[in-house]
């Protein structure tokens, strides 16, 4: 469409042209994770929280309790935390990472509705896995806008700086490894720069965002959204990992550089993951999986 066209359906947004998706959804994905966990433990698997593994022995996952955990195939979907899980496996040594927090603002209700419409615009720094903010739709009925890319040394720090011995031993892992070679990028330096300044001024992210959506006020926002962290792999060459990798060894499988779509896609991605181990009879079916379980294959299929 061009500006007049979708001038007409959204008055308040300015653009040069624009691709208008008919259908369009918002997902809790809190809910939705919630109940995998719950449908998973019902169907035998024992979640272990607040532990961190810290070793690989014997076909053993040391953990940082002491305990140890015996298996025949390991699956990493770490997140932020994956790439060093594969270290410890022996791979993926030629990569690096880095951490950056995406962070929104909630606009107030009686505001929302100057755009009905999830908008994402096109962003600035092509070269790089980043996204100018967008206008979203909470499945909640909450309107917000964001995230921005802030850097951060480690992959837990959902606000403020994190700790020190961390961000100390992320800090020297940078300076060693292929990450630092973006320090001497000055596109990167300056996208840096700009999503810090959009982090430390409510101003300055809101301006981003005017520019779409001209009659939105900074006054309009007064509490922070929920903020979210990508982890991009670098490579040996000091450039941003464009695709997925999975990496699989004889007795493990790695997913790094999982950012984007990421929990849209998460649910699809996993069933694709999990017909590829099928296919390879690396996994099996269970006799006590019950009928009305998660049935992979069928998701599959359905793609």
């Amino acid at each position: 469409m061009d500006s007049n066209q979708i001038a007409q359906k959204e008055p308040n947004v300015k653009c040069h042209s624009g691709v208008y998706c008919k259908r369009d959804a918002s997902t809790d994905y809190g809910l939705l994770t919630d109940q995998l966990h719950r449908e998973s433990q019902q169907n035998g698997t024992t979640f272990l929280f607040s532990q961190k593994m810290e070793k690989i022995q014997n076909q053993s996952l040391v953990l940082s309790n002491g305990k140890t955990i015996e298996c025949d195939f390991v699956i990493n979907c770490a997140g932020g935390h994956s790439l060093n899980i594969a270290k410890k496996f022996g791979l993926a040594q030629e990569y690096s990472s880095l951490h950056f927090r995406g962070e929104y603002w909630k606009i107030q209700e009686q505001h929302a509705n100057l755009v009905n419409a999830n908008i994402y615009t096109v962003a600035k720094f092509t070269n790089f896995p980043f996204l100018d903010p967008h206008w979203i739709k909470r499945a909640n009925g909450q309107t917000e806008i964001g995230p921005n890319a802030v850097p951060v040394l480690d992959p837990e720090t959902y606000s403020g700086l994190g700790s020190v011995s961390k961000s100390i031993s992320k800090i020297s892992e940078i300076l060693s490894g292929s990450s630092k070679k973006l320090l001497f990028n000055s596109e990167f330096l300056s996208l840096v720069s700009k999503e810090w300044k959009s982090s430390i001024s409510k101003n300055t992210m809101v301006n981003r965002v005017k520019k779409f959506i001209p009659k939105i006020k900074p006054s309009y926002f007064t509490v922070k959204g929920t903020a979210g962290i990508r982890t991009p792999i670098i490579t040996k060459n000091g450039e941003f990992l464009v695709e997925t990798l999975e990496i699989q060894s004889d007795n493990s499988l790695h997913i790094l550089n999982y950012n984007s779509p990421g929990a849209t896609g998460a649910p699809v991605y996993s069933a694709y993951l999990v017909q590829q181990l099928f296919d390879k009879g690396i996994i099996m079916n269970h006799k006590n999986t019950k009928p009305d379980s998660w049935n992979h294959a069928k998701i599959f299929d359905s793609i």
